[in-house]
């Protein structure tokens, strides 16, 4: 009798770690399509403008919801094209100001020099508010991003042929 839950535990925890692989490949290979279902979005910090609050190689979870209820000190994600070259850059910093004058701008500012960026953010262009940092994980998302849809097949099939395992064990009891 225990033999036999032990073995449909294997197969739960089969089918969860499955489940999880699946979802983890759906983020990262289908970004538009996760986003649409997701309330939550998650980015890599690459550079050191946050420190010490977030250090580079960070993964950071962005809450995509709340657009009204920032407030000053708040870590937001917005997009803004630094380099004017016609392409807006993701990035991260904290909320300095509130400004509404003909909508609600926001003033941003990097955690390691303290200075106010000289850009101004409008509504749409904010991603969300920071709500998670996982330091040094980014390093292991980004080097899935390059390697990780052979090793996650590779995984999904050890753990198929784990289950036929089970599956055939049961048959023989």
């Amino acid at each position: 009798m225990l033999k036999k839950l032990l073995e449909i535990f294997d197969v739960i925890l089969y089918l969860i770690i499955i489940i999880a692989i699946i979802y983890i490949g759906f983020a990262m290979w289908l970004p538009n399509e996760y986003a649409q279902v997701s309330r939550y979005k998650s980015f890599v910090v690459v550079t050191d403008s946050m420190v010490p609050k977030i250090e580079p190689m960070s993964l950071i979870i962005v809450d995509k919801q709340p657009k009204t209820d920032y407030k000053v000190n708040d870590i937001i994600t917005f997009k803004y094209d630094i380099d004017n070259d016609g392409q807006k850059e993701i990035i991260t910093h904290r909320l300095a100001s509130i400004e509404n004058d003909n909508g609600i701008k926001y003033k941003t500012r990097p955690e390691s020099t303290g200075n106010t960026d000289p850009w101004i953010i409008s509504r749409k262009d904010v991603i969300g508010r920071v709500v998670r940092i996982l330091p040094m994980i980014g390093l292991f998302v980004l080097g899935l991003q390059k390697v990780g849809l052979p090793i996650l097949i590779i995984i999904d099939l050890i753990i198929l042929i784990l289950l036929w395992q089970t599956y055939l064990r049961w048959e023989y009891l």
